[in-house]
């Protein structure tokens, strides 16, 4: 498997700083830097949340500060709510993940590493952090023995949001308790 990034004591130690004296060594950044272009996660989700809220914190506020204009009251993003809101919501956010890593966090860690790379304004960073930590698509696979497909299995249609990363199969099926079975029989047949 290879050797980490960074060690889990330097990932919990991190954690454990307060947030005003956190600091992020360049192996921490590493590790964000792995899942970016790997998409492998070494630690368990629990060990990097700390490390990717702190980050999205972080770029936010530099952006904020790059893009705020010095004449007249800040702006507030859509709907009328002010960026310190909006980062609290992004936090919430994360935190609503706790069954797992989001399946998003590969492009998550590309966008708090390079922010400016496709963003120029807070807002619009923003709201693709946002975005990034809406999706929940196949957090819950569950794989069904009794499909005889190759591809086939039991999604929660609450996570089959904006995409399947699966190939485009003939039958595709919803059932009245809200699961979708893609391959060739009904939910209810699965039973």
């Amino acid at each position: 498997m290879g050797e980490r990034v960074a060690s889990l004591d330097e990932l919990r130690h991190f954690y454990r700083t307060p947030p005003a004296e956190r600091r992020v060594s360049a192996a921490l950044r590493g590790v964000l830097a792995e899942i970016a272009t790997t998409a492998r996660l070494r630690y368990d989700w629990k060990d990097i949340r700390p490390l990717i809220r702190f980050h999205i914190e972080s770029v936010l506020t530099d952006m904020e500060a790059e893009t705020q204009v010095e004449v007249g009251p800040a702006r507030p993003m859509e709907g009328g709510v002010s960026p310190a809101d909006f980062k609290v919501r992004l936090g919430d956010l994360l935190t609503t993940h706790d069954n797992g890593t989001p399946f998003t966090v590969q492009r998550l860690c590309e966008v708090l590493l390079e922010p400016r790379k496709q963003y120029s304004q807070f807002e619009a960073l923003a709201l693709a952090i946002e975005k990034l930590l809406l999706v929940t698509t196949l957090a819950r696979v569950r794989i069904r023995k009794e499909c005889s497909e190759a591809h086939v299995g039991l999604f929660p249609l609450s996570s089959v949001t904006a995409h399947l990363s699966l190939p485009v199969l003939s039958n595709v099926n919803r059932s009245r308790r809200g699961l979708l079975c893609v391959g060739n029989r009904t939910p209810e047949s699965l039973e």
